[in-house]
C-alpha cells in the first residue's frame, strides 16, 4: 500500500483513514465460529453498516470490513480462510494460500499471506 486508504459507513456519518499497510488481507467465507468464540462488531448507530470487528482471541487485531473503503482495488485478499464453506460457483485464484477451515494460530495465517504478498 503506498497511500493511505480512506473508507466510510454507508450513510457517510463515520469516516476513517488508514495511513498503516494492513498487516494482511484476508476473506472469510464463514458466517460463525465453531468454537464459540466472541467477535464483536463495530458499527455505524446511523445505518448501521459494521466497519471493523476485534476477536475474542484477537484482540490486538482490528479486522476491517473491507467493503467500506472508498476504493477496494487496491485490496486483494492474500489468504482464503474457511473455504469449505465458500460458494459453489466462487473459484479461488491457485496462488493465493487457503485454508478449509481457521488455524488456531494467527502466524498460521500471516505467514502464507506475507509470502504472497512477496510473491513467493
Amino acid at each position: 500500500m503506498t497511500t493511505a486508504l480512506t473508507g466510510h459507513c454507508q450513510c457517510g456519518a463515520i469516516g476513517y483513514q488508514l495511513t498503516a499497510e494492513p498487516l494482511f488481507t484476508y476473506a472469510c467465507h464463514y458466517g460463525s465460529s465453531d468454537k464459540g468464540v466472541t467477535n464483536t462488531r463495530y458499527s455505524c448507530a446511523d445505518c448501521g453498516n459494521i466497519i471493523y470487528g476485534i476477536g475474542e482471541s484477537t484482540a490486538a487485531f482490528a479486522k476491517l470490513q473491507a467493503g467500506t473503503l472508498d476504493d477496494t482495488s487496491a485490496v486483494q485478499p492474500e489468504v482464503h480462510i474457511w473455504t469449505q464453506n465458500k460458494q459453489h460457483w466462487l473459484i479461488l485464484p491457485e496462488r493465493v494460500p487457503q485454508f478449509e477451515t481457521q488455524p488456531t494460530e494467527l502466524s498460521a495465517l500471516l505467514q502464507p499471506a506475507l509470502d504472497y504478498r512477496a510473491g513467493g
